[in-house]
């Protein structure tokens, strides 16, 4: 599997935990006598960070793995490029 298609998977993983979690906030709310905002906004709160924690983590690693995919090479071209020219400047005399 390339970079691409595992920032592609990681990004979706992100979102479907993110989704989850309020797929979650209601199905607790609906479960209650309450409804509204304030009760999903309690519910979102008693689930804890855990699932968001984890979608940014997932998101982050995502957006990674497609900024590496896409400028892995020229940033790894670059460094070369500057190392010669550093190499080339330390052995003039």
């Amino acid at each position: 599997m390339n970079r691409r298609s595992m920032g592609i998977a990681f990004i979706s993983i992100a979102a479907f935990l993110y989704s989850v979690r309020y797929i979650c906030a209601a199905i607790w709310v609906s479960g209650t006598n309450g409804w509204g905002w304030p009760h999903f906004k309690e519910a979102l709160n008693n689930l804890g960070g855990g699932l968001l924690l984890f979608s940014i983590i997932s998101l982050i690693i995502g957006v990674l793995y497609l900024a590496i995919s896409e400028f892995g090479n020229h940033l790894e071209n670059t460094f070369k490029q500057i190392k010669k020219n550093w190499d080339d400047y330390d052995t003039t005399p």
